[in-house]
């Protein structure tokens, strides 16, 4: 579903900025010259973007004493404004290049990633149409503060990526193996500092990684669904389970535990 993307004179689109579905208001974007912001006062915060000197067929464009305005480059250049949020996107033609657009093969983060993780993958999604070096750099940074959250309270502080993720993959599904598989072989591809809460990344990666961002976003979704979603909906179901049925569950798991037939 692609319905949710920004696009020139759409109705309503999820906002650039604050990524809320919302309504949209397009305008024409014109050039003032001399004193353009002689009545700067008194306009609502976004209207200076939008200072509308409607042009007729004719192309003579009607101004204020003392100030000209000429149409932009065959009307080229638009803005629209965010009903919710009230930021502004710019416009060249029907393409909008600012805020640059995400990618719509790259796949959104998962509504429970944590949020210092959900803010790197982001940024990841944002310079990715730009510069896919920066955006797998963006993405190992994201990687590693999401095994390191998922491993805090289990492993030493100063384990690297590696090491924490062999220890997630010792009680994890098939599925979820490969994915942290690709993120032990991948991630090695984007050379890091040394750096305990993993804000610095050295940009150098040394093959083709036209796919690399989009397969550690997508491992690190499959790992917050696991960890973080799954385990929440368990803790959740157990909540509402009658104290009778809880104590033969714990008989259950514990019996298991003990000899060794599964992994809880």
């Amino acid at each position: 579903m692609k319905d949710h993307l920004p696009a020139y004179k759409k109705v309503s689109f999820m906002c650039p900025h604050c990524k809320v579905h919302t309504g949209h208001k397009f305008r024409d974007l014109y050039l003032c010259e001399e004193e353009m912001f002689s009545g700067y006062n008194q306009f609502s915060p976004y209207e200076p973007l939008t200072i509308e000197y409607p042009a007729p067929s004719d192309g003579n464009v009607e101004a204020p004493a003392g100030e000209s305005a000429v149409q932009a480059e065959d009307m080229n250049w638009h803005v629209s404004i965010c009903y919710s949020c009230k930021k502004s996107s710019f416009w060249k033609g029907t393409v909008l290049v600012y805020p640059a657009p995400a990618d719509p093969e790259f796949p959104e983060p998962s509504k429970e990633m944590p949020e210092k993780v959900a803010e790197l993958y982001r940024e990841a999604s944002a310079v990715f149409p730009i510069s896919k070096r920066a955006s797998a750099a963006l993405m190992r940074a994201a990687t590693e503060k999401l095994v390191f959250e998922l491993t805090k309270d289990s492993l030493p502080q100063k384990m690297n990526l590696d090491g924490r993720v062999k220890h997630l993959s010792r009680t994890v599904p098939e599925d979820i193996f490969k994915a942290l598989t690709v993120i032990r072989v991948l991630g090695n591809k984007v050379l890091h500092q040394k750096d305990e809460e993993v804000e610095s990344v050295t940009i150098f990666l040394d093959e083709d990684i036209q796919g690399l961002p989009q397969a550690l976003a997508n491992s690190l979704n499959a790992l917050v669904n696991q960890f973080i979603v799954n385990r929440r909906l368990i803790d959740e179901m157990y909540k509402i389970m009658p104290d009778s049925v809880l104590g033969q569950l714990e008989r259950i798991i514990k019996d298991y535990e003990t000899r060794g037939e599964g992994n809880i």
